[in-house]
């Protein structure tokens, strides 16, 4: 592929998903369904997500030509800060991993999403506990609308 953000083609579109969320792992799971809709802006791929509860976030990821990576950042309400993620691709697997420093320390997490066929993604949000150890905290399937 000459053009490596020609991968987000195949993610445009209305995605309806079933979204689990368990804040920390004690919490309870909180599942909702929600709407993703993806549109190309020329090279980068942007993401508009709204699920029942009324929460919404925005993303946007592409293929940054002068550090020759995969890049990402997804905005929402509870988010305070804009967060740049380092993508990696394996097979059907894009993987972003982000980094934050704050005044009480160092905030990590990644996300994966699985291309699982050409109208079904899974996506998994993990943020560290500690060296090593994470919890998934977000966890979503997601079926292109028709």
């Amino acid at each position: 592929m000459s053009d490596p953000a020609q991968i987000f083609d195949a993610e445009v579109g209305t995605w309806d998903g079933e979204i689990t969320v368990r804040a920390h792992p004690d919490a309870e799971p909180q599942q909702s369904k929600g709407v993703m809709v993806m549109r190309r802006v020329g090279p980068w791929l942007v993401s508009d997500f709204k699920n029942e509860t009324g929460f919404e976030g925005h993303g946007i990821y592409g293929w940054d030509r002068a550090k020759e990576m995969y890049v990402a950042t997804w905005v929402d309400e509870a988010r305070g800060s804009l967060v740049i993620g380092a993508g990696t691709r394996e097979g059907s697997t894009m993987t972003y991993r982000y980094s934050i420093t704050l005044s009480d320390g160092t905030r990590r997490w990644h996300d994966v999403q699985e291309t699982v066929d050409a109208n079904t993604r899974r996506f998994r949000s993990f943020y560290e506990l500690t060296a090593g150890e994470s919890h998934e905290v977000v966890t979503a399937l997601y079926r292109r609308r028709q």
